[in-house]
């Protein structure tokens, strides 16, 4: 029957084109589809501040807001200081980190706005 004949064709198509067909995931609600978009948006701030900062240590200081971005910011940033002490700075390398600087004070803030929304979309 047509069946039969459907499944050949997706055979058929798949050969021609290379792709295989997946499931599409089904979310049992709106709730869990918007905390898995949280959870997404969180995992992206996370690795970029690992990114930014060069730690995963810092990274996670700033997802659990242990310290204000700033300080975790300086914390990590001892070597750097250490190292310009003692041989100058390079103002290239400055304008760079000042640009890093400000990306993960972006971050900071993008991971406490995520923290402050309310859960599944609904107003406080």
């Amino acid at each position: 029957g047509t069946g039969k004949s459907r499944r050949s064709e997706r055979r058929y198509a798949r050969r021609l084109t290379g792709s295989v067909q997946t499931p599409q995931v089904r979310f049992q609600s709106p709730e869990m589809s918007q905390e898995m978009v949280s959870k997404a948006y969180r995992l992206t701030a996370l690795h970029t501040a690992t990114t930014l900062g060069g730690s995963a240590i810092l990274a996670l200081a700033l997802w659990q807001e242990f310290k204000p971005a700033k300080d975790i910011w300086k914390a990590g940033q001892a070597d750097e200081d250490y190292q310009t002490g003692k041989w100058g700075a390079d103002r290239e390398h400055q304008k760079t980190l000042g640009a890093r600087r400000d990306l993960w004070l972006a971050t900071g803030r993008f991971l406490a706005a995520l923290k402050s929304a309310p859960p599944s979309g609904k107003s406080k």
